[in-house]
Parts: C-alpha cells; sequence; structure tokens
C-alpha cells in the first residue's frame, strides 16, 4: 500500500491498440479520473496483453474477461478501460484476492483476421508472475472459454508484455465424416467444443457458460451411387441431447447433414459417407514410418478403377 501513496489498488486493465514491447508513452497512460476520482502510476504496473480471434467468423464479441493469477498474487483491485474508452473499477471475484472481471457491456466484436485481432491489456503490478494467469473469456452468447499463459511472466513498469494471439475456434462434435456400410441409425456427436490452437487441432474442450446448442437438423445433400435408386438418408435427422442421429437405408452414396440452432442458423455440418472400405498397410523405407491406410478415396464407393464412383468427393 505504501508503494504509492495516491493509488490505493493493485491492479489496472485497459483495452486498446498499443505495442507490446515499448514502453507506455505518458500520453496513453490510463490516467483519466474515473468516479470516485483516481489516478493508475505506470511506475508500478506493467501491462499484460492478449488478442483473440473469431477464427470462423461467426460474429462473436467479447463481454467479459477473467484473470487469475495463478501463484495467488494479490490483484483483487483492478481498472478496465474498455471499447467505449471509460475507465471503471473491474471487479474482484469471490471471496480472494487473486481474480478480477471486466465487463464491456454489448462487447466488442472479434471476428476477424488474427493479425488484425485488438489487444487487451492488463495493467497488473510489476513483478515476476512464476505461475502465469488463467483467463476466462465470455461472448456475446454467454459462452465461456479458457486458457492460460506460459509461466515465469515478469512485468515491467510501464512495459507491455504480450502473449501471442491465439485464435478461438467453436466446433461441434469430435469427427465430421461418419462411415457405415450397413442400414441402420449412424449416431453422430454434438458436443460444442473450442480450441485456441494454432494450426487449428481438435483439443475437444467443451464449451462453457451457455453453449449455442442445436435445435434442428436437415439434409444439405445426398447423392447414390451411380445406378442406384433412392436416397442415402432414409428419414429425419434427429437431436436428442449432444448426439445426432441420421437413419441411413444402407444404398452406398453420401450425404450431408446440418444442424442448426433455433434461429435456422447453420452451426455444423457433418458427411455421412455408406460404403465399404478397408484399411490398407503400407511398410515404408527405414525412417518413413509404418501406417495404415484406406482403400479408397473419402467418399469413394468402390475402388474399380475407372469407375466414376472410386473418385470419392470433390471439394472446392
Amino acid at each position: 500500500m505504501k508503494r504509492n501513496i495516491k493509488l490505493l489498488m493493485i491492479a489496472a486493465a485497459a483495452l486498446f491498440a498499443a505495442s507490446c514491447s515499448d514502453y507506455i508513452p505518458a500520453d496513453e497512460h490510463p490516467n483519466v479520473k474515473p468516479t470516485p476520482p483516481m489516478e493508475i502510476d505506470m511506475d508500478v504496473y506493467g501491462g499484460l496483453g492478449i488478442a483473440v480471434a473469431d477464427y470462423a467468423r461467426y460474429g462473436m464479441s467479447l463481454v467479459k474477461a477473467e484473470i487469475k493469477a495463478g501463484n495467488g498474487e494479490d490483484i483483487s483491485v483492478s481498472f478496465s478501460k474498455g471499447p467505449d474508452k471509460k475507465i471503471t473499477q473491474m471487479t474482484a471475484v469471490g471471496e480472494g484476492k487473486t481474480t478480477v472481471s471486466a465487463n464491456w457491456g454489448t462487447g466488442f466484436n472479434i471476428a476477424k483476421p488474427l493479425a488484425q485481432a485488438d489487444t487487451i491489456l492488463f495493467y497488473l503490478p510489476i513483478g515476476m508472475y512464476e505461475k502465469g494467469f488463467e483467463f476466462t473469456l465470455t461472448d456475446n452468447s454467454g459462452r465461456e472459454y479458457k486458457f492460460a499463459s506460459g509461466n515465469d511472466i515478469e512485468l515491467g513498469p510501464g512495459v507491455n508484455t504480450c502473449l501471442a494471439p491465439v485464435p478461438l475456434t467453436i466446433y461441434y462434435g469430435k469427427c465430421n465424416c461418419y462411415r457405415t456400410a450397413a442400414a441402420g441409425n449412424v449416431d453422430i456427436d454434438i458436443t460444442p467444443f473450442y480450441t485456441f490452437s494454432y494450426p487449428y487441432q481438435h483439443e475437444n474442450k467443451v464449451v462453457g457458460g451457455t453453449p449455442v446448442a442445436a435445435a434442428s437438423a436437415e439434409v444439405v445433400w445426398q447423392l447414390t451411387g451411380t445406378g442406384i435408386d433412392g436416397d442415402v438418408v432414409s428419414g429425419a435427422p434427429t437431436i436428442s441431447g449432444n448426439t445426432l442421429t441420421v437413419p441411413v437405408s444402407g444404398k452406398l452414396g453420401n450425404a450431408v447433414v446440418a444442424i442448426k440452432d433455433a434461429a435456422g442458423t447453420v452451426l455444423w455440418s457433418y458427411h455421412v459417407w455408406v460404403s465399404e472400405a478397408n484399411d490398407v498397410e503400407f511398410n515404408f523405407p527405414t525412417g518413413f514410418g509404418h501406417y495404415y491406410m484406406l482403400d479408397r478415396h473419402l467418399g469413394a464407393t468402390t475402388t474399380e478403377v475407372k469407375n466414376q464412383d472410386s473418385y470419392g468427393c470433390f471439394y472446392q
């Protein structure tokens, strides 16, 4: 408390585009006096920056950010500067002093390329944070996403230290393609997951808060093999919880089934492939490994040479 007699606070946060490596110039200090009047002395604070992009361009906006000091450091009193440029006091979360949150009302748009992602700066007491920080982000639909920084983050006075920009990707289910060779039901996992990985990987972290659930499903297109009459999908797809059930006739071919939210917006789609398929063992020369591959292209219903049904699906 004696570090700065005029500043009775532990942490401060601000949102604006700023360099992550340069000393913060005086005219960018968040020293606007809110009510009650307070000042932020950048001699005892350093900036920690994060940049997040809605990688799939779902149109997401961030409305809330929560930050927790991983080693129990006291960051209980804080400031935030939101997109509206107003300086407001952040909220201490729970009874402890390690977590604070900032609320930006209707939020700010993060549906943009990763290189253009806005930087959120949290101004925290200078020093070494041995276990880094944990972040919880909330979007305009009430969905929550968590990620953690690395360890040993050192914040210097008036200096911005930024984590690498991260892409936020939402996806539904652990697979996009389901294959069967017989008539019956194909059950598809449609759990809402997210990942901050780049390049994109299926980390299968379940979306928290209030996920946007699938309310309906429909067949986008379906096509049987050459000379085969009828449909691949034999009835209306149904949803129960986080499972999409697609009834198939057993006729060789392909279909794409989409899930939609309550407003009719497509959330995700799945390829349903009806065909036999076998694993083929490949032994490559030393150093290249041992692999198993399918005996046909994705979507192909035969392996017959020069048969158009052996070409599989084409993508553009």
